[in-house]
């Protein structure tokens, strides 16, 4: 399924590059079985070069998604972006299946990668990672994801374009279902673009800039349309999402690495290191090096819950 890269620094998280480099790069695994080859590397927080669905069977994990604990329920689904952030449970028990899958394997044209990125699925903008199913929206899923795994045993002679075409039926059905749950003022897609948009600026921009006039201008609205935008489907201010999107990497620096808080501050665009230590304590209420030690007690706690 996957294996190890060397960390780029001392103490960095490692990623996990998908395995198989030959065409089509997608996978179905059976999460019990991918737990127990991979049990150490997954229960740890890593990042992955590829995209991850998880379809949940009769389990309530808690999976861990860039800091926040996502209670598992029966019949859902989570949708794990490239390069976020998880780890799996070390306690509880998991079954269902893994469909994995590369940006190399879905993106064929640029409508494809348009389509990947901008999909709420993976962005996260109207709800959080896990998709909550009824019975029969995930049977239909489920079967979608049996036919992908029916033409995967094709092998060598599998068809790239049924699977992605597959893959694609997915991901609508289930950014339809995610949409029909919400009000209807969160709907507007005009809104849920703008709002797309501006996050994948922020992704690029947000160490070198943190005024929103500047992703207005960038993105030719006004500051005020922006912010209606992202308060209406985010429940969030422009500032507030440039905030979080800096406050996390802050997290993930101070949580998976090894730099000083002042190699830190200096990585995400802080002239003084107190003015970076002042910043964290008001998102956090706690001081970063605090933060480091609470972060990084958890995996040795899990494993001592695992081994009693």
């Amino acid at each position: 399924m996957m294996e190890s890269m060397k960390a780029g620094r001392p103490g960095e998280i490692k990623t996990l590059s998908f395995r198989r480099r030959t065409p089509p790069e997608i996978e179905v695994l059976n999460m019990e079985r991918m737990l127990r080859d991979h049990h150490r590397t997954a229960t740890r927080p890593h990042r992955t070069d590829f995209y991850h669905i998880l379809f949940f069977g009769r389990c309530a994990p808690v999976h861990r998604v860039d800091f926040q604990e996502v209670a598992v329920t029966p019949r859902s689904l989570l949708f794990l972006a490239r390069e976020q952030i998880h780890q799996f449970d070390a306690v509880r028990k998991y079954s269902g299946q893994a469909l994995i899958f590369t940006a190399s394997f879905f993106c064929q044209s640029a409508a494809d990668s348009d389509f990947l990125r901008g999909n709420v699925l993976f962005n996260q903008i109207l709800s959080g990672p896990l998709l909550q199913t009824d019975r029969e929206t995930h049977a239909r899923l489920r079967t979608i994801l049996n036919w992908i795994t029916e033409e995967l045993q094709f092998g060598a002679a599998a068809n790239p374009a049924i699977l992605k075409q597959l893959v694609h039926l997915l991901l609508l059905l289930a950014e339809r279902k995610i949409r029909e749950g919400l009000p209807q003022a969160r709907r507007s897609s005009r809104e849920i673009q703008r709002t797309l948009a501006f996050r994948e600026l922020i992704e690029k921009q947000y160490i070198a800039e943190k005024r929103v006039s500047y992703y207005a201008k960038r993105l030719m609205l006004p500051a005020r349309d922006l912010a209606k935008a992202t308060l209406r489907v985010t429940g969030k201010t422009p500032k507030q999402m440039i905030d979080d999107r800096l406050f996390l990497e802050a997290k993930r620096l101070l949580a998976h690495g090894d730099e000083s808080v002042g190699e830190i501050a200096r990585r995400l665009g802080f002239d003084e290191a107190t003015n970076f230590a002042k910043y964290f304590r008001k998102h956090a209420l706690l001081a970063p090096l605090e933060f480091r030690r609470s972060a990084q007690a958890l995996p040795a706690r899990a494993d001592r819950s695992r081994n009693r």
